[in-house]
This record gives C-alpha cells, structure tokens and sequence, in this order.
C-alpha cells in the first residue's frame, strides 16, 4: 500500500464505511523494514473486532514489536526513502531484466514477478548456490516464474550479475546439443 504511486489505485479505507465485513489487513513487514517482528494490524468495523477478540491468542506480540511499530509510524522521511530506493531499484531491475529478453508482472511492491522460460525452482536452486536468494514462483502456482525482491543497489547488480550468468550457461548449454 505505501508503495503505491498510482492515482488509479483504489483507496480502501473509505469503503470501510460502506462495508461492515469488509476487513483491511497492513503489514509493517515491508516499508517499515520490520519483517523479523512479525506486526501488522487490521482494520475493520468494531462488530468484527468483537468477533477476532474471542478467538486471539493472548500473547501473539510482543512490546518491542509494538514499541516498533508505533515509532515507525512517525518517520515519515524514512517511509519516503524506502519509496524512492525502491522506485530506483525497480526500475533498475526492470530495465536489466528488459535488456536480458525477460518480462515481468507491472508491481508498485518491493519485488517483482519474473516471467522465465524455464522452472523456477531451477533458477531459485541455482542462485541459491551463488548465494542470491530468491523465491520460485512454483510455490506460488506460477512453475516459470521468480520473485525477487528489490534490493539495494548492490544486491540488486548481484542477483541481475548472477542471473545472467546462468541464463548464458543454459543457453550454450542448449546450443551444445
């Protein structure tokens, strides 16, 4: 959601007034860099809340999660710079993977959809083996695709360097038969 810079988007929040089941879940996992905490929160109308209370586990965060997460909502100028890295990581990303004859899904996330002409897991395995880890699309029911995060700068010349690397071995390898 906070990566987001489309003025077709469709904004939500309003239509919680129009729609009692409707229930908004956000993550602090990604923009707010707090993944290992595990903190997000939902929003919805109250009739819901009174229904999730019920069945919550008594203990399922923790104080330094909710310490987290409560001063991340007040460092604007650091939500504002993940944006822009990540705009420039993903146009980075897009243009070299252009360049190497690959497409991908259009994202405004932290990551992108590879499309492959080959498994995923084959390029997952392989990358994992020259230390860049990725995700394979097959768990996601997409067999020829990746998912890849955007990273900084660096990461990102790594995983694009490494990524190269095994589609030309493949292709010569496809050439040598």
């Amino acid at each position: 959601y906070e990566y987001v810079d489309d003025a077709e988007y469709l904004e939500t929040l309003p239509l919680l007034n129009m729609h009692s089941n409707l229930v908004i879940l956000r993550t602090f996992s990604k923009i707010y860099g707090l993944a290992a905490l595990r903190i997000g929160y939902g929003l919805m109308d109250a009739s819901i809340i009174q229904e999730l209370v019920k069945v919550k586990e008594p203990f399922n965060t923790n104080r330094l999660a909710q310490a987290a997460a409560f001063a991340s909502l007040d460092d604007q100028p650091f939500v504002e710079n993940c944006v822009r890295k990540n705009e420039e990581g993903r146009r980075y990303l897009e243009n070299e993977l252009s360049k190497m004859g690959l497409t991908f899904f259009p994202s405004h996330a932290n990551f992108l959809m590879v499309k492959l002409n080959q498994p995923g897991k084959d390029i997952f395995e392989k990358l994992l083996i020259q230390g860049v880890i990725i995700r394979s699309g097959h768990l996601l029911g997409y067999e020829n695709t990746i998912r890849v995060t955007i990273g900084t700068p660096l990461e990102n010349e790594r995983f694009i360097a490494s990524l190269q690397h095994i589609i030309k071995k493949k292709s010569g390898d496809d050439q040598s038969k």
